[in-house]
């Protein structure tokens, strides 16, 4: 026999649907500690991996507790696939109608997100205010949040299929909500090449990341220090879908930049080294 089977044999199966006044059972408790171990002797005992608590809560919503903060990262992953492994289900939701994937945007917890979607999670699944998880990463506790990283956090989920148009109860949109939350200036900071958000979303490709940017009001023409828009630096990029997103949104196609006069130069310095070269090599 096993040490589990031994234990089994003394412990009454019964104990392990036990639970305290707040409806939590012994495997509750395991998974909010992230003691992964623990809540798989449990299960193996006949816990149930999918009882609630008075909150509606699963081991699952437990394990992705906001004040188990310190267990993010790649191990509370783990443990959180080991937990669907053994029978959790990712799509239930709690009393609040928050599912695990709703409690992880809420965190700001990228790679747990990713998890959860993987596994099957919904990832435009509806609470009983009408948030999304999209909605959730944009929670208003959430506020060291604002700018740059939330944008990238939006940019995540809809790359993972989330919908920016959904309205809540009180019909905002995810975009509303990042639209109230962050001030306007943001858009226009500039690093020190005098690149805005929008231009560095350009330059990288981020088709998501710029259309989040306009809803926001970024300036489509704003000129770095080169004199270059967004529009050029996507077409420097050769991404024809991101310059015509660009010029529906109108972002100026006559405008013209320094850099211009650099690739003139450039070919003709280029036309006349070779041009030398010839002429050497013809003396020779």
């Amino acid at each position: 026999m096993t040490p589990l089977d031994l234990l089994e044999d003394e412990c009454k199966t019964t104990d392990w649907y036990i639970t305290n006044d707040e409806g939590n059972s012994p495997l509750h408790q395991a998974a909010s500690r992230g003691r992964e171990n623990m809540v798989k002797a449990l299960v193996g005992l006949g816990a149930n991996v999918s009882a609630v608590n008075i909150e509606g809560d699963t081991p699952l919503h437990k394990a992705l507790d906001l004040n188990q903060m310190h267990y993010y990262g790649k191990d509370m992953v783990m443990r959180v696939e080991s937990l669907v492994r053994l029978g959790a289900n990712v799509s239930v939701s709690n009393n609040k109608g928050n599912s695990p994937l709703h409690q992880a945007a809420s965190s700001g917890k990228e790679n747990m997100v990713k998890a959860l979607i993987r596994l099957g999670a919904n990832v435009s699944a509806v609470n009983i205010e009408g948030d999304t998880p999209l909605h959730k990463s944009l929670d208003l506790k959430q506020m060291h949040y604002c700018g740059k990283d939330m944008v990238m956090r939006v940019e995540s989920l809809v790359r993972l299929g989330a919908n920016v148009s959904i309205s809540n109860n009180k019909g905002k949109t995810p975009l509303d909500l990042l639209e109230d939350k962050c001030k306007t200036d943001y858009w226009y900071i500039t690093n020190d090449e005098g690149n805005s958000p929008l231009h560095q979303a350009a330059s990288s490709g981020r088709e998501h990341l710029i259309k989040a940017l306009i809803v926001l009001g970024a300036n489509v023409s704003a000129v770095n220090i080169e004199g270059r828009t967004p529009l050029h630096d996507a077409a420097l990029q050769g991404n024809i879908k991101l310059t015509d997103i660009l010029i529906r949104n109108n972002a100026d196609v006559n405008s013209t930049d320094n850099m211009v006069c650099y690739y003139i130069n450039r070919e003709i310095h280029l036309f006349g080294s070779k041009t030398d070269d010839h002429v050497h090599m013809h003396h020779n």
